[in-house]
């Protein structure tokens, strides 16, 4: 009982404290000539920073959107409306890393002191998706379909949030994947935050009901509700010993989480391969659903563990010209309230950079049958792999298509502009890397895969990972 009281009264701080956050965040209101201000400088970022802008639309296109938002800024704004406005114009840009985020505290207060809608959901045909309520008391039935949030059609609020989320060209899976995993705070954003949500639903079982959700901080749902895959490492091994197959989850291929995480990438390649030679395994799947990373080289050194020939990631890089400085040549950066932006093409590095040259697959590869899992939050390098696997001929794809366009995405050093009225923090990136070979599917969208293959509602309500478990009965019975 002590230890119910005392969560209960860190739960009464919480709310209080939430109560004063919630108001000062969502009521603060800015200017017009203030916000029309940021987005000159929004524009100067775009066109001068970043390496590939006109992809999707030309430049007069671009400032024309930024216009339009300018002209419906005729009174006072609170800042999450303008940056929603803001992040569904700079949609058109097509690249997933040019992204507006709140300012700093603001992000955190959002993260820690704000009431906001506990519930963990998976999109499946457009359809949304109880996975958890996050009050830890399962008072709503996992996999139970809901048809409105306050009184609007689910699909409403799908559509509405999507547009929130940057996308590399046309993509979608991404920007669904990105509502999953964010539903809280992008519903806070797009919608508010009422202290209790009205759900409508239909359970698995078809029964139609309403559930009323009290609204819970960040830090109040960390107290009360233990996500079931806690604990485990980023990357891991299973052997299936019936179908003389391994299954490598490899969650992250960012080099500073894994570092984090005490995980030795390459010594645990080496042991995965050990144990499949020890074992006689037959089928490796790798599975990288949800997995990105800034470092490319992450993409080599997975793939080395698979490959037959010679590879290389990218057969192109390109950045913004240096400028000429008063210490010679620069680079171009952007700092909070800046002015003096200098204009500058887009390079590419030699075709004798090391970033562009074969690497020589692993002595001891894997060289039986290979399959690689994706999904839309699969991007950069966890996208280059796959695009890798799937375009030497070593693997067969299964999911759903990566997050990071399959012709060519943006990444590398980030430059972070302040604007300096608002304080929204823009992310700029550098670099442009155009991906070696040629993948199959429309140039918007991301690296299709072999087998087209998403999780099943009936899964969701049991627990069970349909894509995982699919797969494992298609090898057994192809073996």
């Amino acid at each position: 009982m002590g230890g119910r009281r005392r969560w209960l009264a860190v739960c009464g701080v919480m709310v209080a404290l939430a109560g004063s956050a919630q108001t000062a965040w969502r009521t603060a209101v800015l200017y017009p000539e203030d916000l029309r201000e940021d987005l000159e400088v929004v524009r100067r970022s775009v066109h001068l920073l970043h390496p590939d802008p006109y992809r999707y639309q030309q430049r007069a296109a671009l400032d024309h959107r930024i216009d339009s938002l300018a002209a419906t800024i005729t009174v006072p704004q609170p800042l999450p409306a303008f940056i929603t406005a803001l992040a569904t114009t700079l949609r058109v840009v097509g690249d997933a890393h040019l992204e507006a985020a709140l300012p700093t505290d603001v992000a955190r207060t959002l993260q820690h002191a704000v009431p906001l809608l506990p519930l963990k959901v998976r999109v499946l045909d457009n359809d949304l998706y109880v996975e958890e309520e996050l009050m830890g008391f399962r008072s709503i039935e996992p996999g139970s379909r809901i048809l409105r949030i306050n009184g609007v059609d689910a699909s409403e609020v799908l559509g509405a949030l999507e547009q929130l989320v940057p996308v590399d060209g046309n993509d979608r899976g991404r920007a669904l994947r990105v509502v999953e995993r964010d539903l809280p705070t992008l519903y806070a954003l797009r919608y508010g935050t009422p202290a209790a949500h009205e759900l409508e639903l239909v359970t698995p079982d078809g029964l139609r009901l309403t559930k009323v959700v009290k609204a819970l901080t960040g830090d109040e749902i960390a107290l009360s509700f233990r996500p079931p895959n806690a604990g485990l490492r980023p990357w891991r091994s299973e052997l299936y010993a019936e179908q003389r197959t391994s299954w490598m989850t490899l969650s992250t291929l960012d080099r500073e989480v894994l570092e984090r995480e005490g995980v030795d990438a390459r010594r645990f390649i080496d042991l995965v391969l050990q144990e499949a030679r020890q074992q006689d395994v037959l089928t490796l799947v790798i599975d990288v659903r949800g997995a990105g990373g800034p470092d490319l080289g992450m993409a080599e050194l997975v793939h080395g563990m698979i490959a037959r020939d010679p590879y290389r990631v990218v057969q192109a890089i390109s950045f913004r010209q240096p400028v000429e400085g008063a210490g010679g040549l620069e680079p171009v950066y952007a700092q909070a309230g800046e002015r003096s932006l200098t204009d500058g093409a887009a390079v590419q590095v030699p075709v004798d950079d090391p970033r562009l040259a074969f690497t020589k697959p692993y002595e001891k590869a894997f060289q039986g049958k290979v399959y690689v899992v994706c999904d839309g939050l699969t991007t950069d390098a966890g996208a280059a792999f796959v695009m890798l696997a799937k375009r030497s001929g070593r693997a067969r794809v299964v999911g759903q298509p990566t997050g990071s366009n399959s012709v060519s995405f943006c990444g590398g050093r980030t430059t972070m502009v302040t604007l300096p009225r608002s304080k929204v923090r823009l992310s700029v990136p550098g670099m442009l890397f155009t991906i070696d070979g040629k993948g199959g599917g429309a140039p918007d969208q991301g690296e299709q895969p072999h087998h087209l293959v998403q999780e099943q509602p009936w899964g969701v309500a049991r627990g069970r990972d349909t894509v995982k478990w699919s797969l494992l009965e298609m090898i057994r019975e192809l073996q």
